[in-house]
């Protein structure tokens, strides 16, 4: 499935994804257009994967668009708390880092937060 550049204006979009994907990920684009999670310093984040369509299979993956006007559900790396968040590995966030990725308005520590973001 491809995904064309007017249909990014919806929250929601699919892309190709080359491995399985787990749900609540920061995901960004591989050299050949398939979605990867996102490492701790990735400047390329598009998208978080849907915690409901945890570990998807080979093809096409739905997706929350960064961009987008939505709250991204993603997994926290240890104890993530209401502020700033940032990438960290295996496409979670963290509560310091590099990387900015938005702001949490909910806490949690290794489960899911919601990010507003940047």
């Amino acid at each position: 499935m491809t995904t064309r550049l007017e249909e990014l204006t919806e929250p929601l979009a699919w892309f190709p994804a080359s491995e399985r994907l787990p749900g609540a990920r920061l995901v960004r684009l591989d050299g050949s257009g398939e979605l990867a999670l996102a490492a701790a310093a990735s400047t390329d984040v598009i998208a978080a994967t849907l915690p409901s369509d945890a570990l998807h299979g080979d093809g096409p993956t739905r997706v929350a668009m960064r961009s987008a006007a939505a709250v991204l559900v993603v997994e926290a790396s240890g104890e993530v708390t209401l502020g700033a968040v940032y990438q960290a590995a295996d496409g979670k966030v963290a509560a310091s880092g590099t990387v900015r990725v938005g702001v949490a308005i909910t806490a949690a520590t290794d489960d899911v937060v919601r990010v507003v973001p940047d």
